[in-house]
């Protein structure tokens, strides 16, 4: 005769696959008594983890999306920092330009 009875539910239902302890077993905690299969649980566990690796997916594509983006606007910044330069060298040219001219001119008309 046991010294207890316990009565114990499933969390979620199924059907039994396979009966490991006869019933007034003496078992212990932790012992698995029976195996329970729910196939419906099982799809809800699969089409978790297909929404879950398709987010995974989605997710590896922003990243991917964002570090093309991130190269692009690099490429283009060095793009107007190299036109910025040239920009720069040619003003400078013709500073030295106009103040050579000014000065020619300025010696031409004294001489005159």
């Amino acid at each position: 005769m046991p010294n207890r009875i316990i009565y114990m539910d499933a969390v979620e239902g199924g059907r039994v696959e396979e009966r490991l302890k006869e019933e007034g077993a003496m078992v212990k905690a932790g012992d698995v008594i029976l195996r329970l299969s729910n196939p419906l649980l099982n799809i809800g566990i699969m089409q978790s983890e297909a929404d879950l690796a398709y987010q995974e997916n989605e997710l590896r594509n922003t990243r991917i999306s964002m570090e093309q983006e991130r190269l692009r606007l690099k490429q283009e910044r060095i793009g107007l920092n190299k036109d910025r330069l040239v920009k720069q060298r040619r003003y400078e040219q013709y500073s030295r330009l106009i103040t050579y001219c000014r000065r020619r001119l300025s010696t031409c008309q004294r001489g005159v």
